[in-house]
């Protein structure tokens, strides 16, 4: 296994609902456009925020568990996730306001 890690700038394709986990909680299957397929963390509160429609149609900041479950997501929509992806980032957008993104701050 690998260590806990964050992967910046992926949009979310698809999101597949899987059985409840062992405590009655939600699971889910998530497929981003980079490729990456990850399920959340068992028993994570992610798993009752990763259907609301903020994380659809935008770019997000991905936290993996050690053992590559999703732990966090987080809406990322400032100028260097979008200038990676070679999106065009119209004058005056506000910068993203994640502080944990590239050299952008809150």
């Amino acid at each position: 296994m690998g260590s806990a890690r964050e992967i910046r700038g992926l949009a979310i394709t698809a999101i597949e609902r899987l059985r409840l986990s062992a405590n009655g909680n939600p699971a889910y299957r998530i497929t981003f456009d980079s490729g990456l397929v990850a399920r959340t963390q068992a028993d994570a509160a992610i798993s009752y925020g990763i259907t609301n429609a903020e994380y659809r149609g935008t770019l997000v900041t991905v936290s993996l568990s050690a053992a590559g479950r999703i732990t966090d997501v987080r809406v990322c929509g400032c100028h260097s996730c979008k200038r990676d992806r070679g999106e065009r980032t119209p004058a005056g957008e506000l910068a993203c306001s994640d502080a944990a993104c590239h050299e952008h701050g809150a």
